[in-house]
């Protein structure tokens, strides 16, 4: 389990990002959601066996607002494969019940390229504002260039990126 958050009004409502075990193919990678304190969970976010759920962080000033980083990896007896196309943010603007993958386009700050680890944090004095350290191979292409006045749904604001993502051994 990577992280857990409980609702700030509803503690009934619970979100879980879950990992998954470090060797070999998973089921139970992604995003789980309880409705009922924990009682029963269901799977709100999968992408696949070998895709966890590393990061997940509300918005402090909507709780249906999520964002969830997802990591492809593998770790065998002969090396170790971090990042991948399953490597990504996703968004849930309706309190975690479903996600869309967030693109790297012109006005959302996302890099181009193959994403490794994902580290998130929302800005408690600015809700506008997140906070992503994204490992990343850069892409061959160029980065878009920006659009003036063009709003996004959300803007992360990249604070760093380091190491290389999708190395193997």
């Amino acid at each position: 389990i990577a992280r857990i958050i409980v609702h700030p009004k509803t503690p009934d409502i619970v979100w879980v990002a879950a990992v998954g075990h470090l060797f070999g193919p998973n089921e139970d990678r992604g995003v789980y959601m309880s409705t009922d304190g924990g009682k029963s969970w269901s799977k709100t976010l999968y992408v696949n066996q070998d895709v966890g759920a590393t990061e997940l962080v509300i918005n402090p000033a909507n709780p249906n607002h999520l964002l969830a980083a997802t990591y492809e990896r593998r770790r065998t007896n002969w090396g170790f494969v971090g990042g991948g196309p399953g490597s990504a943010l996703y968004e849930s603007l309706d309190g975690g019940k479903s996600w869309k993958k967030m693109p790297a386009t012109a006005t959302n700050g996302l890099p181009r390229g193959t994403m490794g680890r994902i580290g998130l944090d929302w800005s408690r004095s600015n809700p506008n504002v997140i906070y992503a350290q994204i490992e990343v191979a850069p892409d061959k292409e160029p980065a878009p260039a920006q659009v003036a006045g063009a709003p996004a749904p959300t803007t992360v604001t990249v604070a760093g990126r380091g190491g290389r993502a999708g190395g193997g051994a």
